[in-house]
């Protein structure tokens, strides 16, 4: 059995005695390549195949050369590379108008941090009665909470506007973010 190094590698047979063949392969050792010279049972050892393709393509040009020449012709031998596939037309398609999505100033300007904003609404109602309503919507982390949080909030000024309608006093104001808002009286 040949050192493990030489399982798998090709080399040239130099001599063969009874049960074994003497076989030259090449070895790096450090920065140079040596060829050593081993000897391996015949059981080990398979006949290489990586001269086949070689040798047909050799009788292959011998033949062709040969054809060429009685037909008094000058072929080329030489392999050529493969080159760029053929063009091709592509059938049985529709086209697809694509439109860009609107672009939004208030949410780009609010940046990453839209989602994640800390959302703080005060709706204060102030009654002519002297009590006030008010809802806050804290630490927002998805448009879907927002929403959420917006509409349980619009349903408080509902009821506060229903309780001031059972009342039967008017609200003066609606503040909110601190910025007071004059609604009319009138409804």
């Amino acid at each position: 059995m040949p050192h493990k190094f030489y399982h798998g590698r090709t080399g040239r047979v130099w001599n063969v005695t009874k049960r074994a063949v003497g076989v030259e392969v090449n070895k790096q050792v450090g920065n140079r390549i040596i060829r050593k010279r081993i000897h391996v049972r015949i059981e080990h050892v398979q006949q290489s195949r990586c001269h086949e393709e070689v040798m047909l393509r050799i009788k292959k040009n011998d033949q062709l050369k040969a054809d060429a020449k009685a037909q008094g012709k000058i072929i080329s031998t030489k392999r050529q590379p493969e080159g760029p596939k053929p063009g091709f037309m592509v059938e049985g398609t529709t086209l697809e108008t694509v439109t860009p999505i609107p672009y939004d100033v208030v949410n780009d300007l609010k940046g990453a941090n839209y989602l994640s904003t800390q959302v703080t609404i005060f709706l204060a109602f102030f009654i002519s009665s002297g009590g006030y309503v008010a809802a806050t919507v804290g630490s927002c982390s998805s448009r879907a909470h927002i929403v959420m949080k917006a509409i349980s909030a619009a349903m408080v000024i509902l009821v506060a506007l229903a309780l001031a309608f059972a009342s039967g006093s008017r609200y003066d104001s609606f503040i909110r973010f601190g910025c007071s808002y004059y609604v009319p009286y009138s409804f």
